[in-house]
């Protein structure tokens, strides 16, 4: 088994715990007795974002020098949105009576890992693929990769829930834009 189908079955792995995590949470965010938009918007755009981010991951196959450090950052992301799927829709989903308390509890730590996470895709582009100062190079950083910190920063540096609310929404519809273009290609070039 070559590297990368190791790295493929283990995201699998996290990614599905993940998912299960997001999908545990469903009946609970979405319930009409607690509602709360902000929260709504997130789980719609994580879920998103662990689609592609995941089918990001089949572009690595493409890639000549696949190695240890490109293998971890590739597990790190993973572990990295199973935490925040965990932050989202706990194990005691069914516990929380509050879920505007639920987040703004844990909005730190949410914004957080998407910080990351944009930090940690920047540098697997940086580690294995030959387009550094490249056209597709910036249009990974301007359009992808900045806009995305921008909106996790606003939403990690402000305790506003409005605010926060417009960083998720902004985030959401940053998302549909990478779904959408992804939806639009062949291969898994746009998703991280």
């Amino acid at each position: 088994m070559a590297s990368f189908e190791v790295s493929i079955a283990l995201a699998s792995i996290i990614y599905g715990f993940g998912f299960a995590r997001l999908l545990h949470g469903v009946g609970y965010i979405f319930s009409k007795d607690k509602v709360f938009l902000t929260l709504k918007i997130l789980w719609l755009y994580f879920f998103l974002q662990g689609i592609t981010h995941f089918w990001g991951l089949i572009h690595n196959f493409e890639l000549e020098n696949y190695n240890f450090n490109l293998f971890f950052l590739d597990a790190l992301k993973a572990s990295l949105y199973y935490f925040m799927c965990d932050k989202v829709c706990p194990a005691n989903a069914e516990k929380i009576d509050s879920w505007e308390e639920h987040f703004i509890n844990e909005r730190s730590k949410i914004w957080l890992v998407q910080i990351l996470l944009a930090c940690n895709i920047f540098i697997t582009a940086l580690l294995g693929f030959n387009f550094v100062l490249t056209e597709g190079f910036y249009e990974m950083f301007f359009v992808g990769i900045l806009p995305w910190t921008a909106f996790s920063c606003l939403g990690y540096f402000s305790k506003n829930l409005k605010i926060n609310f417009y960083a998720a929404f902004l985030s959401f519809i940053h998302i549909l834009f990478f779904v959408f273009a992804t939806s639009q290609q062949e291969s898994a070039g746009f998703a991280g």
